[in-house]
């Protein structure tokens, strides 16, 4: 689109079928959340646009993530901004 604007779609999926053991141990300083266990699947969906401004050196780019199927009903929305810079 202008020559510059590029629209783009980005499907990911991440597919777990063991549990795994979090019994490390805490390490100073860092706050203990809990454990986190998965069993099951996740799928999720990112629109978004990258634009270059400036050809070859600079683009920037923006996209929504957010889950289309989970197998726990697990939610949660997300936006990833970036910048890259080629010299």
């Amino acid at each position: 689109m202008f020559g510059w604007l590029y629209p783009l779609v980005e499907f990911n999926g991440t597919w777990s079928t063991t549990s795994f053991s979090s019994d490390l141990q805490q390490r100073l300083g860092f706050i203990d959340f809990g454990r986190f266990d998965n069993v099951g699947s996740l799928l999720t969906v990112a629109p978004g646009v990258n634009a270059v401004i400036v050809r070859d050196k600079l683009e920037l780019g923006v996209s929504y993530e957010t889950p289309i199927w989970s197998a726990h009903n697990f939610n949660y929305n997300g936006v990833l901004v970036k910048m890259i810079l080629r010299f």
